[in-house]
């Protein structure tokens, strides 16, 4: 038998704070994991070919940084920069990655 989404959260507002504490944990692995497989396929699709296009000549300094080899975010202007953004992140709800709410913490953030 499959359990709603209704169900589930009813059953995660219940649970003692360790077991939620490790569910929580269970699910950033998850989103972890499917950020992994995402870049990978990413990688693969050559969608990030010119990232490491930037990195080698970077690396290399054989080939100076010329306006058309800038960064976006360098040579974008605010409005270009800004759709971009606004790109960038309606893509986000379609691959269903994203960080969980606990990773703004304060307490996260200045963990270790």
């Amino acid at each position: 038998m499959m359990l709603t989404l209704e169900q589930i959260e009813s059953a995660i507002l219940q649970l003692p704070p360790e077991d939620y504490k490790e569910l929580s944990k269970w699910f950033a692995d998850r989103d972890y994991q499917l950020w992994d497989e995402q870049l990978e396929q990413d990688i693969n699709d050559g969608k990030l070919e010119y990232l490491a296009q930037e990195a080698i000549a970077l690396e290399s300094h054989s080939a100076p940084i010329t306006p058309s080899s800038k960064p976006f975010w360098q040579r974008a202007t605010p409005t270009e920069r800004a759709r971009e953004f606004r790109n960038w992140s309606n893509q986000l709800s379609q691959t269903g990655i994203s960080l969980p709410n606990e990773a703004f913490s304060r307490d996260r953030i200045y963990e270790e």
